[in-house]
């Protein structure tokens, strides 16, 4: 009878693994101090929205990632002068094949403080951490005003810094001394957009979708060793 409930119980799990896609993505933590030192370009700005998705393979596992177009208000690590700039993040909108780290960059507010990496010809988050979330305060700054990290904070409020606190991040904007506004606008799309240059961004996904498929093969060896060792009791 223990058995046979261990088995069923076996069952049922395996079956859930199967039917419902992994929610909880394996993204590294970072502090603050480590999206600074490990962004390539830091920005300020506001999602415009997605402008297309794409299919791409790495290592024979195929995945879909979001193009999105950024409206750079500064750029406060990388030499970068485009007032647009854009994005590229793991997973499209409705799509069969998922990954428990795809995410959007809508699932959170416009406005954003973004620490990005590149990726080959593509700029990806570092990780949902890399997505901060401010907001306009109303304040205008002078036109001789100084362009430093204080003017910037007078400017934005912090309002969702995830799992790193609000003071880290604005003493980094307060301590920053690179602040850029941008004053070239893109035509057209540039090339870190183009298809064919987003293999990289799918390594987590497919570590994920690897320790998944081990998982249902033990599970599976393990009912099947159950259910001969249930017979042999039997006879």
């Amino acid at each position: 009878m223990k058995s046979k409930v261990i088995i069923l119980v076996l069952t049922l799990v395996l079956l859930v693994s199967i039917g419902i896609p992994t929610t909880v993505a394996s993204w590294a933590k970072f502090n603050t101090s480590d999206l600074v030192q490990n962004s390539d370009v830091i920005l300020l700005g506001k999602i415009v929205g997605p402008v297309g998705e794409s299919q791409g393979v790495a290592d024979g596992i195929s995945g879909w990632v979001t193009y999105w177009r950024i409206e750079v208000f500064y750029y406060l690590k990388g030499d970068q002068g485009t007032k647009d700039f854009y994005v590229v993040t793991p997973g499209g909108k409705n799509k069969s094949v998922r990954s428990s780290n795809d995410y959007r960059l809508d699932e959170w507010d416009s406005t954003v403080l973004l620490f990005l990496r590149k990726d080959g010809d593509s700029y990806v988050p570092l990780s949902p951490q890399g997505v901060v979330i401010i907001e306009k305060s109303g304040y205008s700054p002078k036109a001789d005003e100084l362009l430093n990290g204080k003017r910037i904070l007078a400017e934005f409020n912090i309002t969702n810094p995830q799992t790193n606190t609000k003071e880290d991040f604005e003493r980094f904007i307060l301590e920053n001394s690179v602040t850029v506004i941008p004053t070239n606008v893109s035509a057209n799309l540039p090339l870190n957009i183009r298809p064919g240059n987003v293999n990289n961004i799918y390594n987590n996904a497919i570590f994920s979708r690897i320790l998944r498929g081990l998982l249902i093969i033990l599970g599976l060896v393990i009912i099947v060793m159950l259910l001969l060792r249930h017979k042999t009791l039997s006879d």
